[in-house]
């Protein structure tokens, strides 16, 4: 075999490699793009005799597109009186997904304003979540860990003290259907619920 053939047959196999791996690093891209928008609500309750305040940030994928206060409540014993409970539903805003590992974050502050040493409830159950979404709990530590917290469970806030959490609505990469990536997403709706209520008094 000639030089000639030796340096051809090298050139084709050397420009066929390339091209192999331009197109597995358009598959991988693809695998790892998406283009959905959702759309959540939150429902909080509050009771009668409650004495607290909640305000909801947002974040999206832990960068600088932070919103703070897109929700700002004050619950003072005032509202509605004689009714046990009054809820009110906010809209949260559309959110888009542009890759399977975007997420976004509502940090929840829950304050006790209680004068007195009488503990606040907050129970936070979720609703509506449609595939491919997934909605967590979590609590996220000074030193940037992420604790899972279960939703429909308690938590007891004392007189004073404040209480965040995070409801995260993110990707479920394994429900993307084949429909949806050819043809991206409608868009999917969410909504979660907050029952903020008087805890133990202690005397």
């Amino acid at each position: 075999m000639t030089s000639f053939k030796k340096r051809f047959r090298i050139f084709a196999t050397l420009v066929a490699m390339v091209l192999v791996m331009i197109m597995m690093s358009m598959g991988i891209y693809a695998a790892k793009s998406i283009d959905a928008t959702a759309n959540g609500t939150v429902s909080l309750s509050g009771s009668q005799d409650v004495l607290a305040s909640v305000n909801i940030d947002r974040k999206v994928s832990n960068e600088s597109l932070a919103t703070n206060g897109i929700i700002t409540r004050n619950y003072d014993r005032s509202f509605q009186e004689g009714e046990a409970q009054y809820a009110e539903t906010y809209a949260l805003g559309n959110v888009q997904f542009i890759k399977v590992n975007d997420f976004v974050d509502y940090d929840i502050t829950v304050t006790n304003n209680f004068g007195t040493n009488t503990d606040v409830k907050v129970t936070v159950n979720s609703g509506t979540i449609n595939s491919p979404l997934k909605m967590e709990m979590l609590y996220k530590g000074d030193d940037n860990s992420e604790t899972p917290l279960d939703f429909a469970n308690t938590m007891a806030i004392s007189q004073g003290q404040s209480y965040t959490f995070t409801v995260r609505i993110s990707i479920d990469a394994s429900k993307i259907s084949a429909t949806e990536k050819q043809n991206g997403f409608k868009e999917v709706a969410f909504d979660f619920e907050m029952l903020i209520e008087s805890g133990a008094t202690v005397s």
